[in-house]
């Protein structure tokens, strides 16, 4: 994984600027858990499907989601981690 991006690479339009993020945060063929911290018995289910999916070397990709608003569920405060 590679740190943050530099000032001049935050400078770039948003499509670029999330690619940049996106690129050096989450690894390639990584598995992309959503864990939505309102519903515990839900995120260890994801967790737990997603361990047993996951394939010999794969990167898991924790996306901790505070909570969904309705009706359109749009994500609140979402923060992505590397599994090691």
């Amino acid at each position: 994984m590679v740190g943050l991006p530099t000032s001049s690479e935050r400078n770039v339009d948003s499509k670029s600027h999330k690619r940049v993020i996106c690129d050096r945060w989450i690894p390639e063929n990584a598995l992309i858990v959503l864990l939505p911290e309102e519903d515990s018995e839900l995120c260890a289910k994801n967790q737990e499907m997603a361990i047993a999916r996951q394939q010999p070397g794969q990167p898991l990709v924790y996306v901790r989601v505070e909570k969904l608003t309705p009706p359109r569920s749009r994500l609140v405060n979402p923060r992505v981690e590397v599994a090691a």
